[in-house]
């Protein structure tokens, strides 16, 4: 169910489509998004369309992926069922 309170990007991903991986979360930060872009203007980009698109924002922090240090491994599902 869709709440009044549901973040732009959440209630319309293609309007938001650079957002490959948005997560909502416990905690201090409400939302995670993962982002590509190919460089700072880029992210630039990104950012004022994010505040453009979702108005309330209150508080953005933003971290960038340095490098990748091991690859990414399957995941055993049959050891939480």
């Amino acid at each position: 169910m869709e709440s009044q309170e549901t973040p732009g990007f959440e209630r319309s991903s293609p309007g938001f489509s650079m957002a490959t991986a948005p997560i909502r979360m416990t905690g201090d930060v409400d939302y995670l998004l993962k982002v590509l872009v190919r460089d700072l203007d880029h992210y630039d980009k990104v950012y004022q369309k994010l505040i453009n698109y979702v108005p309330d924002l209150s508080d953005i922090s933003s971290s960038f992926w340095m490098e990748k240090l091991n690859r990414s491994r399957d995941v055993n599902l049959s050891l939480i069922a």
